[in-house]
């Protein structure tokens, strides 16, 4: 441990503040004025806190059935959810399961106890009993914390927040990227141009079901043949397919409603999740929740999918059913489509593709930063490796 680093815990170096909750029986403690807002685990979402369910009333103030808490505090769940931190973002009332931590300001800051608190289990470690998934006040006290001097407390913060604004910026420029693609592709799916033709998709592919073999038939599965279920398309939506958690064998496929689709086939789900799609890339099948499109030689997949992407509502409007929703194989084939001639429909999944590719970039980016965010927390914290302290002017300069 370096020179002027300190094991100590969280009830030496901030005060701890465990908020309350109203009886329900009581309804004159309750409103729906958010004047008042109370607070509870389901609103600790991110850094800044700000309840916007419920609020307590100026009665349960007054029996000290609640504790308020001010704008700018830290707060963490220390039940059922352990860990969450974020600041307060209006003054606050937080239930039992919330601590607010008030440090003193010789020992530490509220940024850098966020960092502390928000990296580490909280649940593991000597000297503090769980119970379940619970803390109490003696273990919540009892916290094991490495603090460095306040100095360098501040620069790690500096550093760390620094990072938090480039990772910022990289998700803002991916969204605004997705939204410029939905918009664009919009844009290219609806511009009539000479050659366009009014057709359906029954007229420009095959529409084509699945089927599910036999379950108490072991011969029937852990075969090589590709079977997918809807939740493996609705994670990959957009993206291409050529595996499955699930494999059935020749015999499967034989003594079932599925059927072999080849590949460059456009994967899409017709029950409870409605439009979500995938290009196969390679022979496959899938259960009975598809109604897949098999492009036909006037329309190619790349644009076929991101159309059905662009056009799932229709898809939803034209489904049925109680329980779930689901789409029949009829209503699939007469959806209208505006098909441009093949040589357009390329250039139109070039631009597209193009797109695809910057956004795919921005995403690797932001998980690279994250990635680097975590480690260079990490390090920090641990006391390996020292912020200069000649990092201090160029904060002053900042």
């Amino acid at each position: 441990m370096r020179k002027g680093w300190k094991e100590t815990t969280l009830g030496e170096v901030a005060g701890l503040s465990i908020g309350r909750t109203p009886t329900r029986a009581t309804a004159k403690y309750w409103t729906g004025d958010l004047r008042f807002p109370f607070c509870t685990i389901a609103d600790m979402d991110g850094k800044r806190i700000s309840p916007s369910r419920e609020g307590v009333t100026q009665a349960a103030i007054d029996d000290g059935k609640a504790r308020l808490v001010g704008a700018g505090s830290l707060l963490m769940s220390f039940k059922l959810t352990i860990g969450r931190v974020g600041f307060a973002e209006v003054d606050l009332f937080p239930n039992e399961a919330i601590v607010a931590i008030t440090p003193e300001a010789s020992h530490s800051t509220r940024e850098f106890l966020y960092l502390w608190l928000g990296s580490h289990d909280l649940t593991e470690g000597s000297g503090r009993a769980v119970k379940g998934a619970t803390l109490n006040s003696v273990s919540l006290a009892a916290i094991p914390i490495l603090l460095p001097p306040l100095a360098e407390q501040k620069r790690i913060v500096d550093v760390i927040e620094s990072v938090d604004a480039y990772v910022a910026g990289l998700e803002s420029y991916a969204t605004a990227a997705r939204t410029s693609r939905a918009a664009l592709l919009h844009e290219l799916l609806t511009t009539n141009t000479k050659g366009w033709k009014q057709t359906t998709l029954g007229e420009v592919a095959e529409v084509v079901g699945g089927g599910t073999p036999s379950t108490s038939r072991a011969d029937f599965w852990d075969g090589e043949i590709v079977w997918l279920t809807p939740t493996e398309v609705v994670a990959l939506d957009g993206r291409r397919v050529s595996d499955s958690a699930r494999k059935i064998t020749k015999q499967g496929l034989a003594n079932s409603g599925a059927r072999l689709l080849p590949e460059g086939t456009v994967i899409l789900t017709s029950r409870a999740s409605v439009g979500f799609v995938a290009i196969s890339d390679c022979e496959l099948c899938t259960n009975q929740g598809f109604q897949s499109l098999v492009p036909r030689p006037q329309i190619i997949a790349e644009f076929l999918l991101p159309w059905v992407q662009t056009n799932r509502s229709e898809f939803m409007a034209r489904s049925a059913g109680s329980t779930f929703k689901e789409i029949s194989k009829k209503n699939v084939g007469t959806i209208p489509i505006l098909l441009p001639p093949l040589a357009e429909q390329r250039r139109i999944v070039d631009v597209i593709e193009s797109v695809d590719s910057a956004i795919t970039a921005a995403d690797v980016a932001v998980a690279d930063a994250r990635n680097l965010r975590a480690g260079l927390l990490s390090d920090l914290l641990s006391g390996d490796h020292e912020i200069p302290q000649s990092y201090d002017r160029i904060m002053e300069s900042a």
